[in-house]
């Protein structure tokens, strides 16, 4: 587990950037399916869902704390494009990003 919250650290490092999967596993020196294992063994979710999951708890920080707009978020956050935000986000929250700043604030 600790291992596994090490690897959490790198991701939550790379959110920002557009790294793979394939690309973090070599930084840190492992293989791509031994990546996925810890993650899958000690978190219970897949990388792709531990990172989209991080993504989503930054884009819900950015929207509350900064003036950036949603486009803005979208380019920051690495996403190809803010309609795509929207999507990932709902997914993941339920509701779209805009919708939640409004029953939060």
């Amino acid at each position: 587990a600790q291992e596994s919250r090490g690897l959490g650290d790198v991701y939550k490092r790379q959110i920002y950037s557009s790294l793979t999967i394939d690309e973090i596993a070599k930084h840190i020196g492992i293989s791509r399916s031994a990546l996925t294992k810890h993650f899958r063994k000690d978190l219970n979710k897949s990388s792709i869902e531990y990172v989209t999951e991080e993504k989503t708890k930054e884009a819900k920080r950015l929207l509350l704390y900064s003036n950036i707009s949603r486009s803005e978020v979208a380019a920051y956050l690495n996403y190809s494009s803010q309609p795509y935000v929207q999507t990932v986000f709902k997914k993941v929250t339920g509701t779209k990003p805009y919708e939640y700043m409004k029953n939060v604030i």
